[in-house]
């Protein structure tokens, strides 16, 4: 028997196009794919896949947090389009019909942390990761939250980040990882009564 195929797909994944080292951004622009828009991306999607396993586990132990940690992910998609528009089309970029990354999606981020944080019991000792599998995968989560982040600075540095979204794309993956620490601390501590 031969290999397994789909008679239903009509376009297939592999575009070939990226075999010569090359990869797409938006507005047909390509770049080298060890260009650090694209390494920062390939963070952003490794952010995303964490959260989702996460939201994997959370989907039966707490369904409300699992549904929104799926619209961070879909936020996560527009966040990845904004990285990837090089400084000549930021001004074809803004008014594209492309969707953009608003200030919405910092802002549940923030209501959360804001209403998460003082649940927290005071600290008594540095918290180990690995208490369960939930709260583990909220910690890796936060981690790669931390690298992705990291990488925006470089963007920056390099001057890679469009002036209209600099802060809202620095400012949101700082405060993720702090709310991720305190989901992964809440977790621990819910889980293990």
């Amino acid at each position: 028997m031969g290999p397994f195929l789909l008679s239903t797909i009509t376009m297939s994944i592999t575009t070939k196009t990226g075999d010569t080292g090359t990869t797409a951004l938006l507005h047909n622009r390509r770049v080298p794919k060890t260009d650090a828009r694209i390494k920062a991306n390939g963070l952003i999607d490794e952010l995303n896949a964490r959260l989702g396993q996460a939201r994997a586990l959370l989907q039966s132990l707490d369904p409300a947090f699992a549904s929104w940690l799926e619209h961070l992910q879909q936020g996560l998609f527009l966040f990845m389009g904004e990285i990837a528009v090089t400084p000549e089309d930021y001004d074809v970029h803004e008014t594209s019909k492309i969707p953009k990354l608003e200030s919405a999606f910092l802002d549940a981020i923030e209501t959360r942390r804001k209403t998460r944080e003082p649940l927290l019991p005071s600290p008594s000792d540095w918290s180990v990761p690995g208490n369960n599998p939930v709260s583990a995968c909220l910690d890796l989560s936060r981690t790669a939250a931390r690298q992705a982040e990291l990488a925006l600075w470089d963007l920056d540095a390099q001057k890679l980040l469009n002036p209209a979204r600099r802060e809202l794309l620095l400012v949101s993956l700082n405060r993720l990882s702090d709310l991720l620490w305190i989901e992964a601390r809440l977790h621990e501590q819910h889980l293990s009564k």
